[in-house]
């Protein structure tokens, strides 16, 4: 039973270590050994995959690093396989909330779009197409039908909004 009340905390607590981690070895906003993520009036996020992570920037810009998972494009940075540093996805910064799954990334912007990208060999995107032909890079890809997503949640095959 402890165990099970202590995990969250415990996952918190790696996320945490490992983004501190990340951010101060980060060459990207250097100034005095450290980064400085661009500053706004949104929340910053933070969300971690099977083996990336995402920051949502209180800018609205968008950060990743680690690897892509199995092939899978999941770092939203073109042809870049593997980041050990913090690295800016585009330029856009109309991005409010964020969400990895295992092998996708999934945003969500202010206008509501959706837009995931990585793997959508099990119909992840929600788009009516499934297989490797059918997945994006740093493109998002357009969502099932409506333009008012709030918030998304990505688990191993499955995203849901």
């Amino acid at each position: 039973m402890a165990w099970t009340n202590s995990k969250p905390h415990l996952v918190a607590g790696v996320a945490i270590v490992l983004v501190a981690g990340i951010v101060v070895m980060s060459p990207t906003g250097l100034s005095g050994g450290r980064l400085k993520l661009p500053v706004g009036q949104g929340a910053p996020a933070i969300s971690l995959g099977q083996t990336h992570g995402l920051i949502l920037a209180s800018d609205g810009s968008l950060w990743s690093w680690g690897s892509d998972f199995l092939g899978w494009p999941v770092l939203g940075l073109g042809n870049v396989t593997g980041q050990t540093r913090l690295r800016r996805i585009g330029s856009d910064t109309n991005w409010v909330s964020i969400t990895a799954g295992e092998a996708t990334t999934s945003p969500s912007n202010r206008t509501g779009h959706f837009g995931p990208w990585g793997q959508n060999i099990y119909g992840q995107f929600g788009v009516g197409t499934m297989g490797k032909q059918n997945m994006m890079t740093n493109i998002p890809a357009p969502a099932a039908p409506g333009h008012d997503w709030k918030q998304a949640a990505a688990g191993g095959d499955h995203t849901v909004a």
